[in-house]
């Protein structure tokens, strides 16, 4: 695992710090920071750190980044970050939200009963969860007039920008592979057979949940917790159905062709609104598997609804993926009702809704992740073991 700030001490820092030590003469504070950054020199991670000494990981954090930003006599007390050369002094925005994020973290550390930095740090706006917060809320308002199921892509694609940063900027240190471990337990021997972006996306969203209900607000929005789980089983769906069938089509050279395209949209005796979903769905289907148009999970419904009624069966795309899904063996799960209509339910109470202006709370959050996991119709954890 890649250690955020990392420490690389020199050899006369290394002589100082195990001199400080076997003085005992120090503060228990300054000795407890020199034994930290000897183990972050020897690439102990903070988990490795925290075990040996008992201490928060933000003070591992605050340790690690003052040696590596601000040299050996700062990882030791507050530094001056107004400090400019020159008769002029400068202090922009960026330099106070980091002397605040030191001050807070410095309370931290001199207080005998820890204080709860991320909370504190997120109330005040300026931690790295604040700020992917704001930009959840900032992208619902430019997208409320933007239809559902386009809003949904949109909104994913715009906060997968923020959850990267902040994977890099905040979730650097935390311990992934518990959370792995974890869900392991829940799928068991399915879990290997998971796409590894799918574990990843689940995996990210059972941090951040974690780490949302950490700063105890209210109302904080939960959206991008839907959304990681949301992925992973777009992940799946269209990885274990859809990508294998267009594969198949291209094995067989029947995309290039019109035969598989064609259908007599008359001899269909539905309504004209029916005739008119069928149509979009049939066209949207036939983009996809030309690679004109992404398959998304709301995509995904259709095709399979569509799939589920007897007259699809009529039109030759929907016979060869009816007849694909049947050799996959998923024919009788993914074309039940009991699984479509989890599925619709899952796509329009929380994965589209994650796009709309209102929050998504902790409830539902939870609530989202038991319909994939552990509760009835398991959408995910299901699926999983049968694919």
């Amino acid at each position: 695992m890649k250690i955020k700030d990392k420490v690389k001490l020199k050899p006369k820092e290394r002589k100082l710090l195990k001199q400080l030590i076997s003085k005992g003469s120090e503060k228990a504070r300054k000795i407890t920071r020199c034994r930290i950054l000897l183990l972050a020199n020897e690439g102990k991670t903070d988990t490795q750190i925290i075990e040996a000494l008992k201490v928060a990981r933000n003070t591992i954090r605050t340790v690690r980044f003052r040696y590596v930003w601000e040299g050996l006599a700062s990882a030791f007390t507050l530094p001056s970050f107004f400090a400019q050369t020159g008769d002029n002094l400068e202090i922009t925005f960026e330099a106070l939200n980091l002397a605040l994020k030191f001050f807070v973290e410095e309370i931290a550390i001199r207080q005998k009963v820890e204080i709860d930095t991320s909370s504190v740090l997120y109330k005040l706006g300026i931690s790295e969860l604040s700020r992917v917060v704001n930009r959840v809320t900032d992208v619902k308002k430019e997208l409320k007039d933007v239809e559902d199921e386009e809003r949904a892509k949109i909104f994913q694609e715009r906060i997968d920008q923020e959850l990267r940063f902040l994977k890099k900027e905040f979730l650097a240190e935390i311990d992934y592979e518990s959370y792995g471990k974890s869900l392991q337990k829940i799928f068991r021997k399915s879990w290997d057979s998971l796409d590894e972006e799918s574990r990843q996306f689940l995996i990210t969203a059972e941090i951040l949940l974690d780490v949302f209900r950490g700063v105890k607000d209210e109302k904080v929005d939960y959206a991008p917790v839907v959304v990681e789980y949301a992925k992973s089983l777009e992940q799946e769906l269209v990885g274990k159905i859809f990508a294998k069938f267009k594969t198949h089509l291209h094995e067989k050279n029947l995309i290039s062709g019109t035969e598989l395209f064609k259908f007599d949209w008359d001899s269909l005796k539905l309504s004209p609104r029916n005739l008119k979903s069928f149509k979009k769905t049939c066209e949207t289907f036939e983009s996809y598997l030309k690679d004109q148009f992404p398959m998304t999970l709301g995509t995904a419904w259709y095709i399979l609804h569509e799939s589920s009624q007897d007259f699809s069966s009529r039109c030759n795309l929907f016979f060869e993926f009816k007849n694909f899904v049947k050799d996959l063996k998923l024919a009788d799960y993914v074309f039940t009702k009991e699984f479509i209509k989890g599925l619709q339910e899952f796509i329009e109470k929380y994965r589209n809704k994650a796009a709309h202006l209102d929050a998504m709370t902790m409830d539902q959050s939870e609530k989202c992740r038991s319909i994939l996991l552990s509760e009835n119709p398991k959408l995910l954890t299901e699926f999983a073991r049968r694919s």
